[in-house]
């Protein structure tokens, strides 16, 4: 175990020391606040920008509705009466300013269009704008809608309130009682801590493999191993970097803490009133931190097993395409399981070792399962890790040594029996 500690400090302290290691600590939460920034100030870019949008009417009537004339000034949508005489020639110059960018589009809206539901035409330089289209669609089909009702005697004003959408709040039922929760809320909770589960297991298992390359590509590893067991070299190895992401979790809980507590205003404004770290659960906690590292130790001892069969970076990245394909699994499979915790696919899949990391927090984040189902999938995690261990000390017992051809899998079998 002395030996395991030294190494692993080694691990460690190399990792540490450089400048580039707090660089990237200290730029990352802000890149992340700068990338979370982002959306908003293109929203607000984009609302500082005119959107032109010209109409040919050749219903005559879209002026009667207010829709659309109590949007004229805010949108900039103009309208034009037209015939179908006199569409070619008012297109065709409409579209010469879409061209010259004194307009961001055209709509033209059918004669039939308030008696039939034909489509209406835009025509625009950009017609990937979801956005603007979705309002001018929005739009034009509520002014329509307007003339339909004034057409059949209705005053579209009641029709309006009367068929108002009730809101709804969601309470969640647990066994202390019902408590109110945003949905939303929760599922960004569950979003991010997922997300930082996968990532770290991605990242820092990557970081394991790239370790083992290293020690194995020094030719001081014949020494290290005369004084040490490949397995505590191994196990230096996992443990290090593990230690290293553990610093940097915890410097980005202290700026995090810090945002909270400066910035707590506007998180709130951006996330809703309803969103709070603190309504988070013990159980989800307690169930994050063991999936945590057993899914850490789990993937990390499969990235050193590759980093000791191969030779440098590009083997590993031809080889470890079915670690990431694992991972990639359950984070896809999440979204299912979020609609659909209790069924007997999300349990068959929370109860598989490789998945149950994601995907067994997740079940419990949303709706606790039996804790029978709970602790059988620790339990089955854990003997998988066990066997996973013993697996890639015999591979990395060999493969640490092996230079030159990377070995094929008849090879990995052998050592396995023999090593």
């Amino acid at each position: 175990m002395k030996n395991v500690l030294i190494l692993m400090r080694k691990e460690f302290l190399q990792r540490t020391r450089g400048k580039g290691f707090w660089i990237g600590t200290l730029a990352f939460p802000v890149l992340v606040v700068g990338l979370s920034l982002l959306p908003a100030l293109f929203m607000h870019l984009g609302a500082q920008k005119e959107s032109r949008i010209a109409v040919i009417d050749l219903t005559g009537r879209l002026s009667q509705a207010s829709g659309l004339g109590a949007s004229e000034r805010q949108d900039r949508f103009r309208l034009f009466p037209c015939d179908s005489a006199g569409l070619p020639d008012l297109k065709k110059a409409l579209l010469q300013k879409v061209l010259e960018n004194e307009l961001e589009a055209v709509v033209v809206v059918p004669a039939r269009a308030i008696a039939d539901p034909v489509p209406i035409e835009l025509y625009a330089r950009n017609v990937s704008s979801f956005e603007r289209n979705e309002r001018v669609r929005a739009r034009v089909s509520a002014a329509v809608t307007e003339l339909r009702l004034l057409d059949q005697g209705f005053d579209p004003r009641t029709v309006l309130a009367l068929t108002r959408t009730l809101p709804m709040r969601t309470f969640k039922v647990q066994k202390e009682g019902a408590e109110e929760r945003s949905s939303g809320s929760e599922f960004l909770v569950i979003y991010l801590l997922v997300l930082s589960l996968y990532m770290t297991l991605v990242f820092y298992g990557t970081f394991v493999l790239r370790a083992v390359i290293e020690e194995k590509s020094s030719r001081a590893v014949e020494i290290v191993l005369s004084l040490v067991r490949p397995g505590q070299l191994m196990a230096s190895k996992i443990l290090g970097v593990g230690s290293v992401g553990l610093l940097q979790y915890l410097i980005w809980a202290v700026i995090l803490v810090g945002f909270f507590v400066f910035g707590g205003n506007w998180l709130q404004a951006k996330l809703g009133p309803d969103f709070a770290w603190n309504t988070i659960p013990v159980g989800t906690i307690v169930a994050f931190v063991v999936f945590f590292v057993l899914g850490y130790l789990l993937y990390s001892t499969m990235w050193a097993a590759l980093g000791a069969m191969v030779n440098n970076e590009t083997e590993a990245q031809q080889l470890q395409y079915p670690v990431i394909m694992l991972l990639v699994v359950p984070f896809m499979a999440m979204f299912y399981v979020l609609n659909s915790p209790h069924s007997s696919l999300s349990v068959i899949l929370s109860l598989i070792p490789f998945f149950a990391p994601i995907l067994m927090f997740v079940r419990v984040a949303v709706d606790p399962p039996p804790f029978v189902q709970i602790a059988a999938s620790v339990i089955l995690l854990l003997g998988t890790l066990w066997v996973c261990i013993w697996a890639v000390g015999r591979i990395f017992r060999v493969g640490i040594l092996m230079f030159g051809k990377r070995p094929t899998l008849p090879e990995v079998l052998r050592w396995l029996r023999y090593g």
